[in-house]
């Protein structure tokens, strides 16, 4: 159980830390394993039409114990009660835990819907911009928002608030 908190908490301070990118600038470099990408802002019409725009409180977080990247009704029952706020506008720039500002963008890679969040580096404390955190949409209603992170195998439950 400690594990799993600690893996929870490294996760978490990561995503925090994961949106902060200025949307001013209409192409960033983004380092991915060693290899350099170009990353240009979500467009307007992509991200909206998903219908991943809004504000997402995370109220649940639930381990993939069986790691078959599916939220079991089992593991859902596990889950434990967490806080955290993931606001995406529909212009591609995101706000996380009203800390941090950054952008997102939503693909589809290999039948996998993705989402990657990017933020600037934090000021005095990071001397560049580090790679985008990346999630899988597992599941996305008007109410609800499921976020796979395959690093931790962790699934992140959201829901609507706007």
């Amino acid at each position: 159980m400690k594990q799993q908190s600690l893996q929870y908490f490294i996760f978490a301070a990561a995503t925090i830390l994961a949106c902060s990118n200025d949307s001013t600038t209409k192409e960033n470099t983004v380092a991915v394993n060693n290899e350099t990408t170009a990353a240009s802002p979500a467009k307007e019409n992509t991200v909206a039409q998903d219908g991943i725009v809004g504000t997402w409180m995370m109220h649940l977080d639930a381990f993939d114990h069986n790691q078959n990247e599916e939220l079991d009704a089992d593991e859902r029952a596990k889950a434990v009660a967490n806080r955290y706020r993931m606001q995406l506008n529909a212009d591609g720039t995101c706000r996380l835990m009203d800390l941090f500002t950054g952008r997102y963008e939503t693909k589809t890679e290999n039948g996998k819907k993705i989402l990657r969040v990017f933020r600037k580096k934090v000021e005095g404390e990071e001397d560049k911009d580090p790679p985008p955190d990346v999630y899988m949409i597992k599941s996305l209603t008007k109410g609800e928002l499921i976020l796979y992170i395959n690093l931790s195998t962790n699934f992140w439950i959201f829901k609507r608030e706007k």
